[in-house]
This record gives structure tokens, C-alpha cells and sequence, in this order.
């Protein structure tokens, strides 16, 4: 079980950007990493209109949001020693209209649930990806995890990290759930998909139910979720 709380949210539904934060336990100021990631993101939107903007537009202020927010990692680093290594994986939505763009770095995730499916909009930055990929073997990733090295991108790390970006059509009735690992790591799409479109309750209770579900199968990590309905 992590002790603490190392997940920071800041969801901004004037903006329309929803921002989760999962700062790296393994590493010194995970909470202030989290927290130092979303705040810039969101700061980084403050004078930004979306409706002049295109897609090509959009993309790109992702893109340099990402580096942003990395550098606010190093910043801090660079004024305080104590922490180095710290690091924080991200995972962003933007929704305009009936569009929505996704942005994640780490393992956090983005999930679009229609009617009839549940669509993952994020790519994992693991090395569980990369074996999934057949991009290395399985005594890699043994050594990887051993060494604590899961994550293979994440913000704050010395070399700019690549996110991974994907836009997609958002109509009304749909939900997006953008959630940490401690959700995904025990809860399947299907279950997701269940309770979101047949779950009793609004928006928070939906919500809770996941996180009581993740926490009944184990729950051994920060579990962070947020819904959003395109009512």
C-alpha cells in the first residue's frame, strides 16, 4: 500500500481541461511533483482561446504545454537539489465542442465510453508497454522493475519527455474517465463501462463505486477519477 497521497486533479470546467497528476512515489516530492504539474498546465491556459484555434493549433499548445510543465520540474530541481529525480506522470483532456484532445505521459489514462464500448484514448509510457510492442523480452522488463524503472516517459525527467497525443469525436451522451493507474491496475474496461453507463447515481457516485470497486480488489495505490459527461 503507498502511504500518502500523491495524485493532484485540477478539473476546470469553464476551460474545459481536466488534468490529472500521479507524482512518482519512488521518488523524493512526489506530492509537490503532482501538484507543480498541474498547476502549470493549467496556468499555461489562462489566455488561450480555443475557438480561433485548429486542430493542427490545438495540438502544438498541447505539445508545448508538455514542455512547460517539464521544466517547472527541472526549475524546482534546480533550486532545490534535495529533489532530484523527482517526476510525475500527466494525463489531460481538452474538450471543444464535440471534440476532445487527449495528452498523457506515464501510465495514467483516458477511457471514451459510448453507448456500447469503452475506447482507451492514451497510450502507456511502460515497459509492459514495450513488451506488449515485442519492443523488448520479459528479463528486461524484470530487470526494469526491479530497478524500479516502469515508466519509460514521464514529466521531469532530464530529456523532454514525447507525449502521446490522440484527438477524437465527443457527442453528446458520451463520458470520458481519466483516471491513474491505481483504478486501471484492477478495474477492466468492461467494469468501467458497466457502472458509467448503468451504475446508479450522478457523476460523483459513479465515481465513488469505481474507486470502492479498485479498493475491494486490492487497492494498493492512490486511486484518482474523474468523469465527464457530455450532457
Amino acid at each position: 500500500m503507498v502511504e500518502g497521497n500523491f495524485d493532484s486533479v485540477i478539473l476546470d470546467d469553464e476551460l474545459q481541461i481536466y488534468v490529472i497528476a500521479d507524482g512518482i512515489a519512488t521518488q523524493p516530492g512526489a506530492e509537490k511533483a503532482s501538484r507543480i504539474v498541474t498547476e502549470s498546465i493549467i496556468d499555461y491556459y489562462q489566455y488561450i482561446d480555443f475557438s480561433i484555434l485548429s486542430e493542427e493549433d490545438v495540438l502544438k499548445i498541447i505539445k508545448d504545454s508538455i514542455i512547460a510543465a517539464n521544466s517547472a520540474i527541472q526549475n524546482f530541481i534546480r533550486e532545490n537539489p534535495k529533489f532530484t529525480g523527482m517526476g510525475s506522470t500527466l494525463v489531460y483532456c481538452v474538450v471543444i465542442g464535440e471534440h476532445v484532445f487527449v495528452c498523457n505521459v506515464g501510465n495514467s489514462r483516458v477511457y471514451l465510453v459510448t453507448e456500447n464500448t469503452t475506447i482507451l484514448l492514451t497510450k502507456d509510457h511502460t515497459v509492459f508497454q514495450l513488451l506488449h510492442e515485442n519492443k523488448i523480452g520479459p528479463l528486461q522488463v524484470l530487470e526494469e522493475v526491479n530497478g524500479d524503472r516502469v515508466l519509460t516517459q514521464y514529466i521531469g525527467q532530464a530529456d523532454f519527455p514525447t507525449p502521446y497525443l490522440s484527438s477524437s469525436h465527443f457527442p453528446k451522451g458520451y463520458y470520458l474517465v481519466i483516471c491513474t493507474d491505481g483504478l486501471t491496475n484492477l478495474i477492466t474496461p468492461e467494469e468501467i463501462h458497466d457502472v458509467v453507463m448503468n451504475g446508479f447515481g450522478g457523476l460523483q457516485q459513479k465515481c465513488d463505486f469505481l474507486v470502492h470497486m479498485a479498493i475491494k480488489h486490492g487497492g494498493f495505490d492512490n486511486i484518482t477519477i474523474s468523469l465527464v459527461h457530455h450532457s
